[in-house]
């Protein structure tokens, strides 16, 4: 018993716990467990099988950890990227199966209370392409966009003058 009245526990690592203390470490979240596939996968990189990776856990593409590409092909990028970079605006998350990518969630760390969707780039650029056409068309795009952004700050800058010198 300790001085406050409640007993310890002995937690078997070395550490005396009161009960409360151990009820609200019990009743904490609960422990994520990885479900081993039951077959080697092959990678589509290096044809060698394997069991578990990162990109086939979360976004169901059979590629090794030894060969993935963090850098370039499959490198994470937000929701918000994606929207900018290739204009999906909604599409990246919309409801049809065939239009819906894999995502992987993490905290956000300039929003503590979000979390944020990372999506894998080589996928995001292939919905890209179902959509425009080709990476090419993709460009245009975005130049016309760049070019309409531009034209509407100029105009606003002209009303703006013209507001003042008046």
């Amino acid at each position: 018993n300790n001085a406050a009245g409640r007993r310890a526990v002995d937690t078997g690592g070395g550490f005396l716990l009161d009960q409360e203390t151990m009820a609200a470490a019990s009743q904490g979240s609960p422990v994520k467990t990885v479900q081993m596939p039951s077959e080697h996968s092959t990678c589509d990189s290096c044809g060698k099988a394997f069991l578990l990776s990162f990109l086939l856990e979360n976004f169901a593409l059979e590629v090794c950890d030894n060969c993935r590409d963090k850098e370039d092909k499959h490198k994470l990028i937000t929701r918000t990227e994606s929207e900018a970079e290739y204009l999906l605006e909604g599409l990246m998350t919309s409801t049809g199966a065939s239009h819906r990518s894999s995502s992987s969630s993490r905290k956000n760390p300039h929003y503590t209370l979000g979390s944020m969707k990372l999506y894998l780039k080589c996928q995001v650029e292939g919905r890209a392409i179902e959509v425009w056409g080709s990476l090419e068309e993709l460009d245009r795009e975005l130049e016309k966009k760049d070019g309409e952004k531009g034209q509407k700050k100029t105009e606003s800058i002209q009303q703006d003058e013209s507001k003042s010198c008046a």
